[in-house]
């Protein structure tokens, strides 16, 4: 419940008495003293001066002590200083000695309701209504008392009397919309509580009210919700909710941007920034992780949220050391912060500190939450320093208890002889399913299907897998797009608009999500000159505050036609320190965003030196991996073949465009680095001007994190199985896409 401002009402009550207190100096000239005093401590009253105005009402109840006025307005100074029993003793008197006073009445509601004497609250207000029956706030006071004590309907009757007399005040806006979802009654619950939130878009409990009840109406209305009131009443609070509603429906990248929106607008307040922290995390991005993290610590003095947020990112960028003192930090901080708690366990396991280990995950408030959680993760560390110790512990446990999800799939993950899977497979088709772990278990029961030859099998449970998920995907808008960049950003874009003059040599790996990137970036990483960063989202980040600082906001591509060449030098910059280059001296950092192939163009004159690695694969082999993927909604076109295809032709259409205008690429082929890995890694580093160093070809013993899909399959060295794996599943490829599969390549959008 949204409660009215106990001060504002106080407030209104002062200046109603100010005005009263004047006239009755102009009618009544023989109390001139008295009103001259009330009056001076009436203005100081409503200039906020609480010591000066008690000062003046007590010199007047010395004078007089039953002088009512005096006693009343002493009383409400007591409300708004805190000093309840004070209010309650003054306000009763002055109510006794002006039984019909409104404002008396009104404040003495207040003070009864915020000493939660909730039922002399309500005979207080009822008894003002009996005066003035039209008082708004002593109508919205009482409903709201109604819907605290689960008087629901009565509630109703009484905000709709509040809102016919004042139609447009948020407050009861807010709260008869709760009271309409409390009576099963969502879409009219949505249409109030959104009226609320246009009339202050920047109160954040408005906004956190109308998500509580749009999360209930499903992941499409849900989200129509926030868009729509996100351009008609843009504001931080506004994007903020809009953020979680696209997450809540699986647009992970999409709710990462109007995180961003949101932050840019709430720039005093760490909410936004822990929500695009923990964002950047989940679409594998830990530098961009850290970097709100810190920005949300610098707005809060170091809140215990910010510093986990801070050891999460620097767990995922391999510094141990630093994410330790993190956690411990914000344990410190926040003794029953269980996430911190269970983030510090798993890193002492991981370091062989299992005493230490155990001790912390011990002090976890909320046992059960994360049993399963504190249980994998011994698994992993014990699999670590022992091959098959892992796999004992969680069978021990899984054969005793009935298997948690969260325990399944770890044995599934640690699974590698045949008759593990096939062990593991039970346990995932034993343990119970929820909402919240449905699809990953269905996505790890098709991979060990597929690991154990079983293809039909596999085949099945993908269709039931993807087709449950069914994200949105707008084919119509990604083809516009594409146009928009043709026109815009065209040969004499780049023969003629300045670059920025930067001496950067960064290499950008792109192509499609599961065509070789990760594989490709922890190769280049492994060279003594070449430094991996991950799917950074730092251009993302370089376009983003470009166009905060441009007039009128403007988005990619006509972003690109816009910056001159100082703004181009500052967005380089600004790339650069997200990805902490500078500490690089003379080497170079390998960037891996696949979806970064949309901008080529307009990083060629960011960095007029940068080199462009385009990782290709046959586009069957892609579009199933893609299909086996469950990406967590980071790519809603994943779960749908013929929505795969679309994107994989619109991300060639990209790619021809660029090679067109003749900014500089280099292909390198997945299925020439799997059949002579070496001859093809010599190739790639000669494009990028690198002597050849043959520890690149040991790239699955990197020991660096890797956050995306392809975790599994860059911790051992290459295989073949990977290439013409589609074959494999030929008849349900041909049934749902056609005569198409038979074209080794496909024409670009």
């Amino acid at each position: 419940m949204v409660r009215i401002d106990c001060y504002l009402s106080c407030r209104q009550a002062v200046r109603q008495l100010s005005h009263s207190a004047v006239s009755g100096v102009e009618k009544e000239g023989g109390r001139m003293d008295r009103d001259t005093l009330l009056a001076a401590s009436l203005k100081s009253h409503r200039e906020g001066d609480l010591t000066g105005a008690r000062e003046g009402y007590r010199q007047l109840l010395d004078s007089d002590p039953d002088d009512a006025d005096a006693i009343r307005l002493l009383g409400i100074a007591a409300l708004q200083g805190g000093d309840l029993a004070m209010a309650k003793e003054l306000l009763e008197r002055a109510v006794d000695l002006t039984p019909e006073s409104i404002p008396a009445l009104y404040n003495l509601g207040l003070t009864y309701r915020q000493m939660r004497s909730f039922e002399r609250s309500e005979q207080a207000f009822r008894r003002l209504l009996t005066f003035d029956p039209d008082h708004v706030g002593a109508l919205g006071n009482l409903a709201n008392l109604q819907l605290q004590s689960g008087k629901i309907r009565e509630a109703d009757v009484i905000y709709r009397r509040a809102l016919r007399l004042s139609p447009d005040t948020p407050e009861f806006l807010a709260n008869h919309g709760l009271c309409l979802a409390a009576l099963g009654q969502p879409d009219q619950a949505v249409r109030s509580l959104e009226r609320a939130v246009r009339r202050q878009p920047n109160d954040p409990a408005f906004a956190a009210a109308l998500g509580r009840t749009t999360h209930r109406l499903g992941p499409q209305q849900d989200v129509g919700v926030w868009a729509r009131l996100a351009l008609r009443s843009p504001s931080g609070p506004v994007h903020l909710q809009h953020s979680r509603a696209l997450k809540r429906a699986g647009a992970t990248e999409a709710a990462y941007n109007a995180a961003l929106r949101a932050a840019g607008l709430m720039r005093g307040n760490e909410a936004g920034q822990l929500t695009c922290a923990r964002l950047a995390l989940e679409l594998g991005r830990p530098h961009d992780a850290r970097m709100h993290a810190r920005n949300a610590a610098r707005i809060s003095g170091g809140s215990a949220e910010s510093l986990f947020m801070t050891g999460m990112s620097l767990s995922h960028l391999r510094r141990p050391a630093q994410a330790l003192a993190a956690f411990r930090e914000a344990i410190r901080i926040e003794p029953s912060h269980d996430e911190a708690r269970v983030a510090l366990a798993s890193l002492l396991a991981n370091d062989g500190l299992t005493d230490e280990s155990d001790a912390v995950a011990s002090e976890i408030v909320d046992q059960q939450a994360w049993a399963g959680a504190l249980k994998a993760m011994r698994v992993t560390a014990l699999e670590k320093s022992r091959r098959g110790a892992g796999v004992d512990l969680l069978r021990d446990t899984l054969i005793r208890e009935r298997p948690s999800a969260t325990l399944a799939l770890a044995f599934a993950n640690v699974a590698k002889s045949e008759e593990e899977r096939e062990e593991a497979l039970g346990y995932l088709r034993r343990c119970p399913r929820t909402s919240g772990n449905e699809l990953t278990v269905r996505f790890a029961v098709a991979g060990l299907l597929d690991k154990l030859g079983r293809y039909d099998e596999a085949w099945e449970e993908l269709l039931h897998a993807n087709a449950k998920y069914a994200l949105p995907y707008d084919a119509r808008r990604e083809e516009e797009h594409l146009a928009s960049v043709r026109r815009s950003l065209d040969a004499d874009y780049l023969r003629a608009s300045p670059d920025s003059g930067h001496a950067g040599r960064p290499i950008f790996i792109v192509g499609m999500p599961r065509s070789g990137t990760s594989m490709t970036e922890q190769m280049l990483d492994r060279h003594s000159r070449l430094t991996g960063v991950g799917e950074s989202g730092a251009i993302d980040w370089a376009f983003a505050q470009a166009s905060s600082l441009l007039a009128g906001g403007l988005q990619y591509p006509t972003l690109a036609r816009a910056v001159g060449a100082r703004e181009l030098e500052m967005m380089a910059k600004s790339y650069l320190q997200q990805v902490h280059s500078a500490a690089l001296s003379d080497g170079r950092t390998v960037d891996k965003m696949p979806g970064n192939y949309r901008r080529l163009g307009a990083i060629r004159k960011m960095f007029p030196q940068a080199a462009f690695v385009w990782s290709r694969r046959d586009w069957r082999d892609n579009v199933l991996s893609l299909f086996f993927g469950d990406f967590s909604s980071q790519h809603q076109y994943a779960y749908n073949l013929h929505h795969a295809v679309h994107c994989y032709r619109t991300h060639l259409g990209y790619m021809e465009h660029w090679k067109s205008i003749d900014v500089p690429v280099y292909e390198h082929h997945y299925e020439s680095a799997i059949e002579d890995l070496e001859s093809a890694a010599a190739a790639l580093l000669a494009a990028l001007g690198e002597e050849f160093e043959e520890r690149c070809l040991a790239f699955h013993e990197s020991e660096r994190t890797v956050t995306t899909m392809s975790w599994q399959q860059v911790r051992r060295p290459l295989y073949k199985t990977s290439r013409g794996r589609w074959r494999r599943y030929e008849a349900g490829l041909r049934e749902v896409l056609g005569d198409v599969i038979d074209d080794e390549d496909l024409d670009a959008l």
